[in-house]
């Protein structure tokens, strides 16, 4: 159990200072404040449609799954956020 939860804590880590890394634009400091395999991310619906066209998959309600966060994955995940937040 404590394996699984210091991975989720790591997915957390990478997610939150990729984000940062990357300007996104927002407060991104409630995804390490959160708790469990999924982080609130407040994306609106059509951000979420948005990130799901660009080949990134969330609910429509914005949760991401922090298990499927990994080095090789994180940047481009930040990336597709920043896009869609930038986009009108």
């Amino acid at each position: 159990m404590k394996e699984m939860v210091d991975r989720m804590s790591y997915g957390r880590r990478l997610f939150y200072d990729s984000l940062v890394e990357q300007k996104v634009p927002g407060n991104w400091d409630h995804i390490l404040r959160q708790k469990g395999m999924f982080a609130f991310t407040g994306l609106t619906k059509a951000q979420c449609e948005f990130l799901r066209k660009n080949h990134v998959y969330l609910y429509d309600d914005g949760r991401v799954n922090i298990c499927d966060i990994t080095e090789k994955n994180v940047k481009r995940l930040a990336a597709v956020m920043k896009s869609a937040l930038v986009t009108k």
